[in-house]
C-alpha cells in the first residue's frame, strides 16, 4: 500500500468515525481528497490557503463539474487538513 492509499484510508475512517459524511458520500470525499493531493505535490512553498484556491480554480475550468460539486471537493479538503494537521504544501 503505498503512503498517499495509507492515508486516505485514514481520512476515509476519520469520516465514518465521526459521522462527518454519509457513507454513500465516503468515497466521494476520499476521491477529492486525492485528486487535491495530487495537484498540490507540485505546489511547495505555497500557502495552504492558496493552493485550495488554485484547486478550486484547476476544478471550474471544466465545464462538467458542477458547482456542488466543487463546495464537496473543497469542503473534503477542509475535513482532510482538520484531520491530517496539514498547513502547508511540501
Amino acid at each position: 500500500m503505498s503512503k498517499l492509499d495509507k492515508v486516505l484510508a485514514e481520512y476515509h475512517k476519520y469520516l465514518m468515525r465521526r459521522g462527518l459524511a454519509k457513507e454513500s458520500h465516503v468515497p466521494y470525499l476520499v476521491r477529492w481528497v486525492r485528486q487535491f493531493l495530487q495537484f498540490a505535490k507540485d505546489k511547495t512553498g505555497h500557502k495552504f490557503e492558496s493552493v485550495i484556491e488554485m484547486f478550486r480554480q484547476h476544478l471550474e475550468q471544466n465545464p462538467k463539474t458542477t458547482d456542488w460539486r466543487i463546495r464537496q471537493a473543497i469542503d473534503a479538503v477542509i475535513i482532510y487538513t482538520r484531520q491530517s494537521g496539514v498547513g502547508r504544501c511540501g
